[in-house]
């Protein structure tokens, strides 16, 4: 079982450089691990692609609905007093932005 940020999440569903590493790491495990808000990151890239023409208004149709088909199949970190804290603690000893923080707590919770 691995946490999927959307930096992962996109490659397995958009070709980029790395895509074939993660679609391995993806057949070496297939369950999967997210962060509650990791839809809206998610919807937000393929918007972005959309946006700037990579890919078009079907393509980006479909790929919000195959992403969220395996969000939902994703066990999912929800926001809590356990994560909350965990972000807090990181933010006092590390550089990070307070979003960045929440993603890597839901990740070591």
């Amino acid at each position: 079982m691995r946490f999927w940020d959307s930096s992962a999440l996109i490659p397995l569903f958009v070709q980029e450089s790395h895509s074939p590493a993660i679609h391995a790491l993806l057949a070496g495990d297939h369950e999967m691990i997210v962060w509650w808000a990791s839809r809206v990151e998610c919807a937000g890239a393929v918007h972005r692609l959309r946006r700037e023409g990579a890919i078009s208004v079907a393509a980006a149709a479909g790929l919000l609905t195959r992403l969220d088909e395996a969000l939902a199949a994703a066990d999912v970190v929800l926001p809590g007093e356990e994560p909350a804290a965990t972000a807090l603690r990181l933010l006092a000893s590390h550089p990070l932005r307070a979003a960045d923080a929440l993603q890597l707590a839901a990740a070591l919770v």
